[in-house]
C-alpha cells in the first residue's frame, strides 16, 4: 500500500562516506575552542542563531537533489535593525559575515555581565545563485548592520533573560543527556583539539541550556578559517559518516518508539502519525528545541520546515531528509541540521510533497519586540516563556495544495483528496453501501455523495476513474479487505491516509460549519448553500442531521473536514461555498424521473442525465483517458485529440471524454459547432494566438478568493510574521494583474467571434461566444475591468508591492487622504498668518514626531503662548497650540491612511471577489471554445479524410444499428500514415444480403474469429473508440493477470463479464474479447457459449464478441440474430506440413467465419523450432480427431442402443476385435 513517507525511512541510515581520496574523513569535526563573548542580561537580542551555512540552489529540484551553484559570503540577519556594534546582544555584524558563537551559562553570564562587548563576527555561508531567480536570497544593503530577531545557534540554544542565583556546580552535557542515548553506541568521529594536551569529546549544547561542556567556554580557542575552510559546513561524502543525536536517542529506535498515548509500534492502537517524548529529555533540552520536539511529537510522520528568522530550519531526522531529498547540506555539530531562506519555500516544500512527503510549515508568530512586552505583562516567566512564539501555519500533502502564492504554480490536473467510507450489507447483488466525499483543493468545490455498488465494485471504480484522486482517506475499521485491496491495486502510486474512527461524525462537522460563521448572513442567521440545505433533515431545526440516504455521505465529508482543519486550510476552501452531489452515472438515469437528484445536481456542471456511462474498466480498457497509476496521456484518446491551449480547457475536455454525449441533438449541435469554426479558419488561429497566453483563470479565481479572504484573528496565518511580505505582496499583484489581463483577452478572443454570429448554426457556440443578454451566456465585463484598470496604478504596484487606490475605489483611504490635505491646509493659512502677525519669515522645520516647529529669528520677539523648543544659530524653534492640535490631528489621519493602506490590497482583492460568479461564467464559456477548437484542431491535423457521423433515433422501421465505412482507430494515426494503415468497415444491426465478402452481413452481435495476431482486439478497440462519442456503454476488452490484486485472468473476465450481462441494456455496445480464454477449454467453451446465447437471446444489444472457440460458429451459425466475421489472412501452401505453411496477416474485417486460428504458424513467426511446432501439430490432429469420435459416438449412442453402436463399428472398422 502507498502512503505518505515518513522520517522513519531514514533512521538506520548512516552510511560510512569516503573522501576523495578514499579515507573516511574524520577531520570535520567541531574541535576548534569558541571564542569568549559575554552575554547580556536583557532580551534584546533574544533569538539570535549561530548558524552558519545554508547551501541554496536556484534551480529546481531534480532527480532527488537541488542543483547547487558557487558560493557567496552573505549573512544571516533577522532581528531589528540597530547600531553596527551592540553590547546587548550575543550577535555582531561586521561585512556581512559572521561566526558561531555558543551560548554562556547563566553562571557566566553573572560573571561577566559587566565585561565590555566585543566585536565578534558570524559567518553564514549560502551559495550564490547563478541566475536571476527571485527565489534566492539576495541580502539588501541596509541589511548587514541588522540583527537576528528568534535565529537559533547551530547547537539551536535561543539566548534567554538571565535570571541571577547562587552559583552552582553543573552536569556536563555529556553526563545530562547520556540517559537518554544508547550507551553502547559511540560516533565514529575522531575528535581533535587544537591542545597538546588530550580533551575529553565534547558534545554539543544543542539540547541543553542549562549545562556546559567539561572545557569551559572561556577557555576554548577560536574557531580558525583559513583559505576556502568556512568552517561552517559539511561537505562532500563526510557528512553522511556522522552518526548524529537524533540516532543515539532510545526514544527514536525501532523497538522503542510509542505514539503519543504510548502506545507501541506493534499495538493495534498505535498511531504512526505521532511520538511520544519523555518529559526527562524535555526538560533538558532548550526552549526554542522544546517548540520543535513538541511539534515533531504531533506530526512525526512530516518534514517540518522550521521558521527561524528568514530562514526554515531542518533538524535531526528532517535534516536527513532534506540532504536526501533536496541536496541541502549539513550544519556542523552533532545534530543534523540544515535549512534555506524563507523565499525558497516553495520550491522545496513542492519537491517534497511530489516524493510524498506531508511538509508542515511552522512559522514565527511574534517578534523579540513582541515577545519582550508579553513577557513584562505576565506577573511570572518560566524559561520556556522566553523564546518567541511559533505556530504551524499549514500542513501541505499532494491531495491539501492550494497553490498559494508561496508554492510552486499548480499542473493542468485538479488534485482529489478523496474520503471514502464503507458500510457492509446483506445484499447479495450490493453488498457494500460507499460514502464518499472528494475535495479538489486548487479551486476550493467539495463533492460529496452516497451509492450502493455490487461486488465488483464497477461504481467505485467508475468514481476513481473520473475524479482521480492524489490522496486517500479512509477508516480502516470500515473498509473491506477487497476495497482496500481494489484501492491499492488500481491506485498504487496514490498516497493513503488512516483516520481514526472517533474522529468527527456529521453532527460534529455541522456543528463546525456553524461556528465558522462563514455561511451567516448578515443579521447572523445561517444560510447554506442549497445543495447542502437538500441534504439535511427538514425536521431539525438546528440543521444538524443530514437525511439516512446520505448519512456515509456526510461522515465522508466530516473526515475531510477534520484532515483540512488539520492542515490548516479548512476557511479558505469553506468560504468558497462551492458544494456538489455526486450521483452514480447509472442511478442518475433511473432516479431523474423522480426528480430527487434532479434538483440537487441541477446546477452541477456534470450532469449525467444527457451523458452516456463509462465505467472505469472501459475508461481503461479502451485507452480514453491516462492509468491511473501512470498519468501520461502518451497513447491514450485524451493525448490524440487534446489540443487545448488553456489548462481549464484542457480539464473541460477531459470531462467530455469521460462523459460522452449520448442525446442525438446535442451530438449534432457540438457537430455543427465544429462545422462552423471549420468555416472561420482564420479567426480560429488568431484565437488559439491569444488563448495561448491565458493563465489558468479557473485557479486563479480560487487564489484570488483567498488573497481577499479576511482570515479569522484565530488563525495563526494572521498572526505570521513574515520577512519576505514585500515580495509575497508583489507575486500576489502580478497574480492579480495577469487575472484581469487574462480576462481582457477573454474579452478580445470573444469579440473576434460576434461578427459571424449570425453564420453560425450552433447554439452551443452562439452562447459560448456572445455577450448577448438574449442567445449568448458570456458576461459583460467591460464595467468591472475598467473600474480595475482605473482603481490603482499597475506599474506603480507591481514595483512597490503595494496598492495605492484612486480617488474613489476605498473610503477609508479616501477619508484620511482628504482629512491630511485638509490639515496640510489649515498648517498653510496657520503659517501666512504667524508671518503677518510676526512680519518676519517664518517656516516649519522638523522631523517625524518634532514636525511643524515654527521656526523664528532669534531676535525677533514671540508672543508668550508660543513654547520654546531649541533652535539654531540666528534661529528659535517654538510650538504653539494650535500647531500641537493640528500635528496631532496629522498623526492619527496619516495612521489612519496606513491602516487602510495596509488591509487595501486584501480589500481589493475582496471586490474582485464579489462578481465571482460573473468571473466563472466567462471561464466556462472560454474553456467550452477552447474544447472545441481544439476538435477542429484535432479534425484539420489528420492526414486522412474525416466525416461527420449519422445519427438515427430508433423507431418502427429503424432498428438500432452501427455502421463504420473504412473507420480507422485514432490513437494510430499518429504513429501510421496512407498506405501504412488499413481501415476496416463494421455493420452490426439486422442481417443484410451482402455480395461483398470484405464486409460483413450483420446480425445485433457478431461473432469475430481470426488467426492469432490478427487484428481482432484492434479492430474491437477501433469500434468502440469510434463511437465513444455516441452510444458506448460497458466493455470488455483485453483483460490482464492481477497478480497483484491476487485475481486470475479467469476470474477478471468472469466478473467483469458479469458486470456486463447486468447492466447491458438494448441500447448498449458491448465488446467480448475472447471471453474463457483463462481456464480450461471446454470450460472456457461452456461460459463463452452461456454469455454469447444470453446477448443475444435476452439483452439483444449491439456486441462485438471475439473467439478462438469454433464449436461457437458451429453452434450460432444459423441464428437470426448472430452474424459472422473475421479477420482476413492468406497462406501460402508451399510445403507438405500445414502447420509449416506461411502465413499474410490482411488484417482486413471480412465476411464470415475464419477456418482456423493458425496458431501453429503464429508459434512459427515467434521462432519456435519447426520440429517443435511439427510435433505439436501431429499432436493437435490426434486430439482432433479424438474430439471428433467422441463426437460422432454420442451421436449415435443419441438414437442407438450400445450394442448396436458396438457392432456397428466392429463390422465396419474392427474397433473391437479381439485378436486370439
Amino acid at each position: 500500500m502507498s502512503k505518505q513517507k515518513t522520517v522513519l525511512d531514514f533512521f538506520s541510515r548512516s552510511p560510512a562516506i569516503k573522501s576523495e581520496s578514499g579515507e573516511v574523513n574524520k577531520s570535520n569535526v567541531v574541535d576548534a575552542k569558541l571564542p569568549q563573548t559575554p552575554t547580556s542580561s536583557k532580551l534584546s537580542s533574544n533569538g539570535s542563531v549561530s548558524r552558519s551555512k545554508a547551501q541554496i540552489s536556484s534551480k529546481s529540484p531534480s532527480n532527488g537533489a537541488l542543483a547547487k551553484s558557487k558560493a557567496a559570503s552573505v549573512k544571516r540577519s533577522d532581528t531589528p535593525k540597530s547600531t553596527k556594534h551592540q553590547s546587548k546582544g550575543n550577535v555582531l555584524s561586521q561585512k556581512g559575515k559572521r561566526i558561531k558563537i555558543s551560548d554562556t551559562d547563566e553562571s557566566e553570564e553573572d560573571e561577566e555581565k559587566n565585561s565590555p562587548p566585543k566585536d565578534v563576527k558570524r559567518r553564514r555561508i549560502v551559495v550564490a545563485s547563478e541566475s536571476e531567480d527571485s527565489d534566492e536570497y539576495k541580502p539588501e544593503k541596509d541589511d548587514e548592520d541588522s540583527d537576528s530577531s528568534a535565529e537559533l545557534s547551530n547547537n539551536f540554544s535561543e539566548t534567554e533573560s538571565p535570571v541571577k542565583k547562587k552559583r552552582k556546580a553543573k552536569k556536563s552535557v555529556v553526563s545530562s543527556l547520556q540517559m537518554f542515548a544508547n550507551p553502547k553506541i559511540s560516533s565514529p568521529r575522531a575528535r581533535q583539539s587544537n591542545d597538546t594536551s588530550a580533551k575529553s569529546p565534547r558534545m554539543s549544547t544543542a539540547l541543553c541550556s542549562d549545562s556546559k561542556g567539561e572545557t569551559p567556554v572561556s577557555k576554548q580557542k577560536p574557531l580558525r578559517i583559513s583559505g576556502n575552510d568556512t568552517g561552517d559546513e559539511i561537505k562532500g561524502s563526510n557528512a553522511d559518516a556522522r552518526e548524529f543525536f537524533h540516532e543515539k536517542l532510545y526514544f527514536l529506535k525501532k523497538n522503542m518508539i510509542r505514539d503519543k498515548r504510548s502506545e507501541p509500534a506493534d499495538s493495534p492502537h498505535y498511531d504512526p502519525t505521532t511520538l511520544h517524548v519523555p518529559e526527562e529529555f524535555m526538560k533538558k533540552i532548550t526552549p526554542a528545541m522544546r517548540q520543535w520536539w513538541n511539534f515533531k511529537a504531533d506530526h512525526f510522520d512530516a518534514v517540518l520546515f522550521f521558521k527561524v528568522g528568514k530562514f526554515y530550519e531542518l533538524y535531526h531526522m528532517d535534516a536527513v531528509i532534506g540532504v536526501k531529498e533536496l541536496g541541502l547540506v549539513y550544519m556542523k555539530g552533532d545534530f543534523a541540521h540544515s535549512g534555506f531562506p524563507e523565499i525558497a519555500f516553495g520550491r522545496y516544500s513542492e519537491c517534497l510533497i511530489e516524493k510524498g512527503y506531508k511538509v508542515v510549515r511552522v512559522e514565527q508568530t511574534e517578534t523579540p519586540q513582541m515577545m519582550e512586552e508579553r513577557c513584562k505583562k505576565s506577573p511570572r516567566n518560566t524559561r520556556y516563556d522566553k523564546v518567541v512564539s511559533r505556530e504551524i501555519c499549514q500542513v501541505t500533502t499532494r491531495g491539501t495544495r492550494t497553490f498559494t502564492y508561496q508554492e510552486e504554480n499548480a499542473g493542468v490536473s485538479n488534485n482529489f483528496l478523496l474520503a471514502i467510507y464503507e458500510k457492509h450489507l446483506e445484499d447479495v447483488e450490493n453488498p457494500s453501501e460507499y460514502g464518499v466525499c472528494f475535495v479538489d483543493t486548487s479551486i476550493g468545490k467539495f463533492t460529496f455523495g452516497q451509492f450502493k455498488d455490487d461486488r465488483h465494485k464497477s461504481k467505485l471504480l467508475t468514481l476513481i476513474a473520473l475524479y482521480p484522486p492524489v490522496e486517500i482517506l479512509y477508516d480502516k475499521a470500515s473498509i473491506s479487505k477487497e476495497t482496500l485491496h481494489l484501492l491499492n491495486h488500481h491506485l498504487t502510486g496514490t498516497a493513503k491516509e488512516v483516520i481514526s474512527s472517533f474522529i468527527w461524525n456529521s453532527q460534529r462537522a455541522l456543528r463546525f460549519l456553524q461556528k465558522t460563521e462563514i455561511f451567516n448572513k448578515e443579521d447572523d442567521s445561517l444560510e447554506y448553500p442549497e445543495t447542502l440545505m437538500q441534504m439535511l433533515d427538514p425536521g431539525d431545526n438546528c440543521l444538524e442531521t443530514p437525511l439516512k440516504q446520505y448519512e456515509l455521505a456526510f461522515r465522508s465529508f466530516a473526515a475531510s473536514l477534520w484532515y483540512l482543519q488539520k492542515c490548516c486550510i479548512e476557511d479558505s476552501l469553506l468560504s468558497m461555498k462551492l458544494f456538489e452531489v455526486y450521483v452514480p452515472v447509472d442511478e442518475m438515469q433511473n432516479k431523474s424521473s423522480k426528480g430527487e437528484i434532479q434538483k440537487l445536481s441541477a446546477k452541477n456542471s456534470n450532469n449525467f442525465k444527457q451523458h452516456m456511462i463509462l465505467d472505469g474498466v472501459t475508461l481503461q480498457n479502451l485507452e480514453i483517458v491516462p492509468l491511473l497509476s501512470s498519468g501520461n496521456p502518451d497513447g491514450t484518446l485524451l493525448g490524440t485529440m487534446d489540443y487545448c491551449s488553456t489548462n481549464f480547457g484542457k480539464r473541460l475536455f477531459r470531462n467530455w471524454l469521460c462523459s460522452p454525449l449520448c442525446n442525438p441533438d446535442m451530438i449534432s449541435n457540438r457537430l455543427d459547432a465544429i462545422d462552423d469554426l471549420l468555416q472561420i479558419p482564420e479567426v480560429v488561429e488568431a484565437a488559439v494566438s491569444i488563448l495561448k497566453n491565458i493563465p489558468d483563470l479557473e485557479r486563479l479565481l480560487s487564489k484570488i478568493h483567498t488573497y481577499g479572504f479576511a482570515r479569522s484573528q484565530f488563525h495563526p496565518e494572521s498572526r505570521a510574521i513574515y520577512y519576505e511580505a514585500e515580495t509575497y505582496n508583489k507575486r500576489k499583484i502580478n497574480e492579480f494583474l495577469s487575472t484581469l489581463e487574462g480576462f481582457k483577452q477573454t474579452s478580445d478572443v470573444i469579440s473576434m467571434f460576434e461578427p459571424h454570429l449570425k453564420e453560425f448554426k450552433s447554439s452551443l457556440l452562439k452562447q459560448s461566444v456572445s455577450s448577448d443578454k438574449i442567445i449568448g451566456h458570456f458576461p459583460d465585463m467591460t464595467k468591472e475591468l475598467k473600474y480595475f484598470e482605473e482603481a490603482f496604478d499597475h506599474e506603480v504596484a507591481k514595483k512597490q508591492g503595494n496598492i495605492i487606490p484612486t480617488p474613489g475605489v476605498d473610503k477609508e483611504y479616501d477619508f484620511a487622504t482628504a482629512e491630511i490635505d485638509k490639515i496640510g491646509k489649515e498648517l498653510d493659512t496657520f503659517l501666512s498668518e504667524q508671518k503677518r502677525a510676526l512680519n518676519c519669515k517664518v517656516s516649519y522645520v522638523g522631523t517625524g514626531k518634532n514636525r511643524y516647529m515654527l521656526e523664528v529669528p532669534e531676535n525677533k520677539k514671540v508672543p508668550s503662548e508660543f513654547e520654546f523648543q531649541g533652535g539654531r544659530k540666528g534661529f528659535k524653534r517654538y510650538y504653539t497650540k494650535e500647531t500641537k492640535n493640528l500635528l496631532a490631528r496629522l498623526t492619527s489621519a496619516e495612521e489612519s491612511r496606513a491602516s487602510a493602506l495596509k488591509d487595501i490590497t486584501r480589500r481589493i482583492f475582496a471586490r474582485f471577489d464579489e462578481n465571482y460568479n460573473m468571473w466563472k461564467s466567462a471561464v466556462h464559456c472560454i474553456s467550452i471554445l477552447d474544447a472545441l477548437i481544439s476538435l477542429v484542431l484535432y479534425c484539420k491535423s489528420s492526414e486522412v479524410p474525416m466525416c461527420r457521423p449519422k445519427f438515427f433515433i430508433p423507431n418502427k422501421d429503424v432498428e438500432p444499428h452501427l455502421e463504420i465505412i473504412d473507420g480507422r482507430h485514432p490513437t494510430f494515426l499518429k504513429y501510421f500514415t496512407g498506405d501504412d494503415y488499413i481501415p476496416n468497415s463494421v455493420y452490426i444491426g439486422p442481417k443484410r444480403n451482402n455480395n461483398n465478402t470484405e464486409v460483413n452481413s450483420g446480425g445485433r452481435l457478431v461473432l469475430v474469429t481470426g488467426p492469432n495476431m490478427g487484428g481482432k482486439s484492434t479492430l474491437m478497440r477501433q469500434a468502440g473508440t469510434l463511437i465513444i462519442m455516441a452510444h458506448l456503454d460497458f466493455t470488455r476488452v483485453g483483460a490482464s493477470d492481477r497478480i497483484s490484486k491476487g485475481e486470475s485472468t479467469f476470474f477478471v473476465e468472469a466478473s467483469e463479464t458479469s458486470s456486463i450481462l447486468h447492466h447491458a441494456t438494448l441500447n448498449s455496445f458491448v465488446l467480448v474479447d475472447e471471453l474463457g480464454r483463462g481456464t480450461a477449454t471446454y470450460d472456457g467453451t461452456a461460459i463463452a457459449y452461456a454469455a454469447l446465447d444470453y446477448l443475444a437471446n435476452d439483452i439483444g444489444c449491439r456486441t462485438l464478441f471475439s473467439t478462438h472457440y469454433h464449436s461457437l460458429v458451429e453452434d450460432f451459425c444459423d441464428h437470426p440474430s448472430v452474424g459472422l466475421g473475421h479477420m482476413a489472412c492468406m497462406v501460402e501452401k508451399d510445403c507438405d506440413c500445414p502447420a509449416l505453411e506461411k502465413i499474410t496477416f490482411l488484417y482486413k474485417f471480412s465476411d464470415g467465419a475464419c477456418p482456423k486460428s493458425y496458431g501453429f504458424n503464429v508459434a512459427l513467426l515467434a521462432g519456435i523450432h519447426k520440429d517443435i511446432v511439427r510435433q505439436g501439430f501431429l499432436k493437435a490432429q490426434q486430439m482432433e480427431y479424438s474430439s471428433k469420435l467422441s463426437k460422432v459416438l454420442r451421436r449415435l449412442l443419441s438414437v442407438m442402443k450400445p450394442e448396436e453402436v458396438i457392432e456397428e463399428l466392429n463390422s465396419k472398422y474392427k474397433f473391437f476385435a479381439v485378436s486370439e
